[in-house]
């Protein structure tokens, strides 16, 4: 946890004063199936992104409500052996009264400590809009989860989840990079449902050299069927 709040600290220590600052609400409710053994697994999200604060370059910030999108997404996976799985799937988002269709492709690795649960994942990404060029992207992620109340995760107990992504976005014309840190508090309830409350930090722009933040407060929960 440490190490991951002096990452965010560095990269926050940008000259903020003639970056752009947004951030507001990113809640998230995610419904996942298995089947077959658990070989296949089915994932259903809903997620949605709400500006309540921005601050322009050399302004000050400003409390304003702005629905930005909303995204729904299914991804289907299928374990390959006990810690590699491969998956594929299609988000759809809507935003500023249009509709962009995107494909998924993904491949990761899940390993459990005496205690530690980490994963890496490494996915890509192709997103059509009409009147813009095909965007295509490339993300790795490594994440790990680790109990409150002991060496292992039981009913109603209390855990912490932390992630760092690394996002390249190839466009004609428009590429960029991409930093992500995001840092929760979960509550698992049971096997079926759980709940996290916590922080997502992005960074992007950085190619034009005009970097943007943001700041979302994220609300996640989480089914099993």
């Amino acid at each position: 946890m440490r190490n991951l709040l002096i990452t965010v600290l560095l990269v926050m220590s940008t000259p903020l004063a003639q970056s752009q600052i947004r951030g507001g609400l990113l809640p998230e409710v995610s419904v996942s199936h298995r089947w077959a053994g658990n070989k296949w697994r089915i994932t259903g999200q809903v997620e949605s992104m709400q500006r309540l604060f921005t601050k322009a370059p050399g302004e000050s910030l400003e409390a304003t409500y702005n629905y930005v999108r909303t995204d729904l997404t299914s991804v289907v996976t299928y374990r390959l052996a006990p810690d590699w799985s491969i998956g594929g799937g299609t988000m759809l988002r809507f935003t500023n009264g249009e509709s962009i269709t995107r494909m998924i492709q993904q491949i990761s690795l899940t390993r459990r400590g005496s205690s530690i649960r980490w994963a890496h994942r490494l996915r890509t990404d192709q997103t059509f809009n009409s009147g813009s060029n095909l965007r295509f992207r490339i993300r790795y992620r490594f994440s790990f989860e680790l109990p409150l109340n002991g060496q292992s995760l039981n009913d109603r107990e209390w855990y912490t989840i932390m992630s760092i992504e690394q996002i390249a976005d190839l466009q004609t014309g428009n590429s960029d990079w991409e930093q992500r840190a995001a840092i929760a508090i979960g509550y698992f309830i049971n096997a079926k449902h759980k709940v996290e409350l916590g922080l997502d930090y992005r960074v992007d722009n950085f190619i034009d050299g005009s970097a943007r933040h943001g700041l979302w407060t994220m609300l996640n929960y989480f089914v099993n069927l």
